[in-house]
């Protein structure tokens, strides 16, 4: 009886894999609608030149929603660094299906959060202690970490230095994209997702002060800085 079981297990594992497409998501820095390097120069609306360093964020219970409203979760937490072709690439099986949305949360959901790197010990896990992205002091997460560089005199002499980094919970931000997609099985599909580097300093949430306030790194009596951070984080992306 258990090896029938075991059998009819296995040949249900082959029917569901014969079901499924391959989707490669791939996060696309952009500059006025053009694909840039996530370091490319640009000026900002103060006429500044900005150059960031450092753009990385976590991605939580990455979804898709049918056609039928259902959601189909594809990733549970992904590390996206802009700088490492590696880590700007998912790749996930999905059941082959008519889709209308992607959805997913920008920052550490809270059951995740409220865990430790000791509790993901498996390797490069996005929450695994390599990855250096624990705030030990807070107790959590840092959900985006955002480093650059400014230039006032627009001289090719950079002036200062700034620093962004959220993670309470208040920082949480979700995200729907609207588009239609059809996957069929056993088809691979390359998927783009759009991002206005731009508009992390500058957006809908905010301009972030580099001069006066250039650093947030989870000091309660600073916390609207990462509250623009994170609606600014919202907005920036795109299908």
């Amino acid at each position: 009886i258990l090896a029938s079981i075991m059998l009819l297990s296995v040949a249900c594992n082959k029917d569901k894999e014969k079901k499924q497409a391959t989707v490669n998501l791939n996060f696309q820095p952009q500059l006025n609608g053009l694909n840039v390097e996530f370091s490319q120069l640009f000026t900002d609306s103060q006429s500044r030149t900005i150059r960031l360093e450092l753009v990385k964020f976590y991605l939580s219970k990455i979804s898709f929603v049918n056609d039928k409203d259902e959601m189909v979760e594809v990733k549970d937490i992904a590390l996206i660094d802009l700088a490492a072709a590696s880590t700007s690439t998912l790749s996930s099986t999905i059941p082959s299906d008519n889709y209308t949305s992607i959805k997913f949360g920008v920052g550490v959901h809270q059951d995740m959060n409220a865990m430790t790197p000791a509790d993901f010990t498996e390797e490069n896990h996005p929450l695994n202690s390599i990855q250096n992205t624990y705030w030990g002091m807070n107790g959590m997460y840092r959900f985006v970490m955002i480093d650059g560089r400014y230039d006032i005199e627009n001289d090719d002499v950079f002036d200062g230095t700034f620093s962004y980094h959220s993670g309470f919970e208040s920082s949480y931000r979700e995200v729907e994209l609207v588009k239609d997609f059809k996957f069929k099985k056993k088809e691979t599909y390359e998927l783009t997702i759009f991002i206005d580097i731009a508009k992390i300093l500058e957006g809908t949430g905010g301009n972030l002060d580099l001069i006066n306030r250039p650093s947030y790194h989870g000091n309660p009596e600073d916390i609207d800085l990462a509250n623009t951070l994170s609606d600014n984080m919202s907005k920036v992306f795109s299908l």
